[in-house]
């Protein structure tokens, strides 16, 4: 007889499951849902009990086990379940002992509540049309160990099952899950009369069949017993009961099982640079954009055993009257993709025709009343991109429609659900007259990153979470790059990139607390923590890295064979490097392998000698000062190497350095133009002498520079970055942005704008005098560009335009430049007596709103809390919160606080108002005091949620003492930090690394500044 114990971290390979038969009721009126299950299993060695995944809220009451070949006589009642709260589990006997080899068939049946924890099966709010009050909603959010929340399951991606959906719901609702609904029966009502009905007279509705008969509904299993106990929680008391109850021919019992355990979620992990990096001097778009719907994308959460906040009592009335609405049977699909939602939800619709098959496939986008007129965006993105996907990766979109569902209340981004997609309003919503190109841009590249998930992640899937990756990365390097540079060209994406997601890569990566891509997962606690920029930006770096290599037809050619060699199965990262060693001809597995498991990335230094350049690769660290066991990785770097030769640049795209030092022939090298990883996209920084890098700057600078956009986007970022991490001095990397005065792109004035905020944040409590200097340089280089732009944007303007107004209208605000804040008052003044918002451009809204604060007072504050309470789009509101946080005066800070933890702020929106305290320079340390005076409040309202990672992380992330870092350490030093242990760890390090830098560069900085008349004495 097998042992079905499971192994490791994983459920026994003994039991697998085949097909799924759920049905789902849904009360919205008391916020409760309750369910069946009827689970194909096959045993594939004899086993003494079953195990599966089962958390809170969800409650099992009972289990009855059949074979395939079903006679009634064979039923087996539950006769024990034993609940593991600590690892999610509960494991099942029944009557008879040993379960044979074969097909069998395991009934289960539970019931739960509705929670506001935007995990599992929980309820959403929004405001009802007519009668006023609040109304929910239900909706699911499963990945990636949250399926067990709702209903009991194998909760694994390897465990593909086919699934038939069932819900329950009161009319004139809408049900919603991955496939069409094939029917629709009337029920009438389920009420209960009576205080004496049977068990089953609770269950009216749900059909019954050969195991789910009348003797199953009757039945609740009575013999339990919880092992362990959860975290931060005593020892559970160990129950045992026996069975009793009502038999047919089996004996019947009863479970009043509570589960409690931990549960997973997703990561929007953004690094340390993305939070504080862009704060201010940015678009609206570019702060909000870049928390959400990626990697923060997926923030990023777990439940151990969540304590969720319930949901408040809707104040809707529902009638008695019931329906039961059934779905197509999916494909074999994992549990963590698995959807249904359950609300007064309204739909636009449109559709594609597959260019493969000829079918014409249905697409919708849903939401409540309140926001369907702005989901437009959303819904014509899917259908210009389906069509170019199917071509792209030569596979026809398997299922018979694909839906949209923009929630109200949602912790990650977005979630690719098999055709349910899921995700916040600020990533769905799009009002044409009242957004700007930033939230244009956000709506989609994270539909288009979703869409891409239906192919990778959906009909092929990681085996386990340490190839999440697999998924993530292609989502955003196909779905936010290939796919936009497709349907926009003039958004530069292959050129953004290197902001907009290896910039955020590199900088969580130089950490000593980062992880390889291939990010082994031991448990719950880990694979929350790993959504975050490794497994996304990261690996999409790489594979862009891979992709320019290769070519990128070449890439998509292997992308395509990977695909179809695993339809509806389970992949490794091995496999696709098997699929693109196919298409080039090339061993990727052996370029591929240390970018994927070795922590870091290299840092290239370059020494002009007579026989050419030596070049050396060590591991960069953002505090420079990797130890010899830190520094062992040999990557395979391609160095793509640019020379000036007639006055045009010529790019070397085969030399790869493979060894920790090798010489490249180049003849003068001292005298000729050259530059490492054109187009800058390889996967490392090049360090340069301070002579070397001062003459890249002069050729940068030249109005006819061999150098592109993206070289000198690259420039631009490596100077920084080596200054702040101790490889060069800052001197340098100032002098070498100076020169780029004349610079017309506004890509490489967003790498300035981000280089020169970093500085003011790590500057932030030096002298008045150094910190108006730096201010001072930073107007000096963006206020020409203002004032050559203008305020007026016009309807012909191009994105590049567009953004370059914001950029350098928001920076000068930012650093007071006096002129622009002017006429900030003058365009606010008008939104603050007359309610008139014409003369604030969508683009500049964040900004002019925060400056407002900032630089007014309670009038000021008060107009931008109205329009939080009732934003015109989610922009409106995203600005707003920023806003509020921006006040330099005391009692206005006190109530922001306070505000924060009200009930007016969403659970989801929390991160956003850390971010902004935590970015404004007068409440940094009042941010990190608030967060250990309400730390029990915080854990407990965000227990099991994925963004207590982040909470953690921008709590004090904004410091740059090694004082600091240790009053942190000991805070948390008495503290269960398995739920937050990488954020805390990388937070940390970024502390230090700004601490570091201070104490290197205070000097050299002054001196700069002061040689170049910044400071005047």
């Amino acid at each position: 007889m097998a042992d079905d114990s499971p192994v490791g971290n994983r459920l026994s390979p003994s039991v697998v499951p085949e097909h799924y038969d759920l049905t789902i009721k849904t009360d919205l009126a008391n916020l409760t849902f309750s369910g069946t299950a009827l689970i194909l299993i096959e045993v594939k060695e004899p086993v003494k009990e079953i195990t599966l995944n089962v958390a809170k809220p969800l409650k099992l009451k009972n289990a009855v086990l059949g074979t395939a070949a079903l006679k009634t006589e064979s039923l087996r009642p539950c006769t024990s379940i034993t609940l593991t709260p600590s690892l999610e589990r509960a494991t099942l006997t029944f009557a008879g002992g040993e379960i044979t080899k074969g097909k069998v068939k395991l009934a289960l049946k539970w019931s739960g509540k509705l929670e506001s924890s935007m995990m599992g099966y929980y309820a959403s709010a929004y405001p009802l049309k007519d009668e006023g009050g609040t109304g929910y909603y239900g909706l699911t959010q499963f990945e990636p160990t949250q399926a067990r929340r709702a209903f009991p399951c194998f909760d694994e991606p390897s465990l593909k099952s086919t699934y038939n959906v069932t819900l329950l719901s009161r009319t004139n609702t809408v049900s919603l899950s991955n496939t069409n609904s094939t029917s629709t029966v009337k029920v009438g009502s389920t009420d209960v009369q009576g205080t004496k009905a049977k068990e089953s007279e609770k269950w009216k509705g749900f059909e019954r069949d050969d195991v789910r008969d009348e003797a199953f509904f009757d039945g609740v299993v009575q013999s339990f017993k919880t092992v362990g106990k959860e975290k931060g929680e005593e020892d559970t008391e160990q129950i045992e009961g026996k069975t009793e109850g009502k038999t047919e021919g089996k004996t019947e019992g009863k479970t009043e099982g509570k589960t409690e355990g931990k549960t997973e979620g997703k990561t929007e992990g953004k690094t340390e640079g993305k939070t504080e990096g862009k704060t201010e001097g940015k678009t609206e778009g570019k702060t909000e954009g870049k928390t959400e719907g990626k990697t923060e994308g997926k923030t990023e959460g777990k439940t151990e055993g969540a304590t969720s906040t319930p949901a408040k009592k809707s104040t809707q009335a529902f009638p008695d009257d019931w329906e039961l609405v059934k779905f197509a049977m999916t494909p074999k699909v994992s549990t963590y993709l698995i959807a249904w939602a359950n609300g007064e939800f309204e739909y636009q619709e449109s559709s594609y025709v597959s260019p493969l098959t000829g079918q014409t496939i249905p697409l919708r986008v849903y939401a409540t009343y309140d926001h369907i007129a702005q989901v437009g965006l959303a819904l014509e993105t899917k259908r210009r991109i389906m069509p170019i996907y199917e071509k792209m990766f030569d596979i026809a979109y398997p299922l018979p429609k694909l839906d949209t569902l923009v929630a109200s209340d949602f912790d990650a981004g977005a979630m690719e659900n098999w055709g349910l997609i899921t995700g916040r309003t600020s990533v769905y919503l799009y009002d044409p007259k009242k957004s700007g190109i930033a939230s244009k841009k956000r709506v989609i590249g994270v539909q288009s990153h979703e869409v891409a998930h239906q192919w990778f992640g959906n009909i092929v899937t990681m085996d386990w979470w340490d190839a999440l990756w697999l998924n993530e990365a292609f989502a955003t390097l196909i779905g936010e790059v290939i796919m936009i540079d497709e349907i926009e060209k003039s958004w530069k994406v292959q050129s953004s990139f290197i902001s907009e997601h290896l910039a955020q890569a590199l900088s969580l990566d130089s950490l000593r607390s980062s992880h390889p891509i291939e990010m082994p997962c031991p448990d719950e606690d880990t694979i929350q923590q790993i959504f975050d920029a490794v497994s996304y930006s990261k690996g999409a770096s790489v594979l862009k890295m891979l992709a320019n290599m290769v070519g990128q037809d070449t890439f998509l050619k292997g992308v395509s064979l990977y695909l179809k060699d695993h339809l509806y199965g389970n992949a490794k990262t091995v496999d696709l490097w098997v699929g693109i060693s196919e298409s080039s001809g090339r061993d990727v597995a052996s370029f591929m392998k240390n970018w994927t498991q070795k922590i870091g990335f290299p840092v290239i230094t370059v020494e002009e000698t007579e026989e050419g350049l030596k070049l050396t690769q060590n591991r960069f660290l953002s505090t420079g000062d990797p130890t010899p066991e830190e520094d062992e990785t040999i990557w395979q770097i391609p160095l793509e190497i640019l020379t000036e030769v007639d006055g045009k640049a010529v790019v070397d795209h085969d030399t790869l350095l493979t060894s920790r030092e090798a010489t490249i022939p180049i003849k003068n090298a001292k005298t000729t133009n050259y530059k490492l990883n054109a187009s800058t996209c390889g996967v490392y920084r090049t360090l340069y002498s301070e002579e070397r890098l001062a003459k890249l700057g002069d050729e940068a600078g030249r109005a006819a520079s061999v150098f592109e956009l993206t070289d000198r986007m690259g420039l631009v970022q490596d100077a920084f970055v080596l200054a702040s991490s101790g490889y060069a001095k800052t001197s340098g990397a100032l002098t070498l942005i100076s020169k780029l005065g004349g610079e017309t792109e506004n890509l490489v004035w967003d790498e300035i704008s981000s280089a020169l905020l970093k500085l003011a944040n790590a500057w932030w409590e030096q002298p008045e005098p150094v910190k108006e200097a730096i201010n001072k340089l930073r107007r000096t280089l963006f206020g020409p560009v203002a004032d050559r732009l203008g305020f007026e944007y016009k309807d012909d303007d191009d994105v590049d335009t567009i953004e370059l107004r914001t950029t350098s209208i928001s920076t000068a605000a930012s650093c007071g430049d006096e002129v622009t804040l002017k006429e900030y008052k003058r365009r606010f003044d008008l939104l603050l007596t007359k309610d008139d918002d014409s003369l604030i451009p969508s683009d500049l809204r964040s900004s002019i709103f925060s400056q407002s604060v900032k630089y007014g007072g309670e009038k000021e504050y008060n107009k931008i809390l109205d329009i939080y309470r009732n934003p015109a789009t989610p922009s409106h509101k995203q600005a707003a919160m920023s806003a509020l946080c921006a006040t330099r005066e005391p009692e206005l800070l006190k109530r922001t606080f306070k505000f924060v933890l009200s009930d007016e702020v969403k659970n989801q929106d929390l991160s956003a108002f850390f971010n902004g305290l935590a970015s404004n320079p007068v409440s940094k340390r009042d941010m990190w005091k608030f967060f250990q005076d309400n730390y029990v409040e915080i854990t407990k309202r965000f227990k099991g949620n994925f963004s207590i990672g982040s909470l953690v992380r921008l709590s004090f992330q904004g410091l740059s003492s090694e004082k600091d870092a240790k009053e942190v350490e000991a805070f948390f030093k008495d503290k269960d930090t398995s739920a937050y242990s990488k954020p805390l760890s990388q937070a940390l390090d970024s502390v230090r690394s700004k601490a570091s830098w201070l104490s290197r560069d205070v000097d050299d900085v002054y001196q700069w500044l002061k040689e170049n008349k910044y400071i005047v004495q």
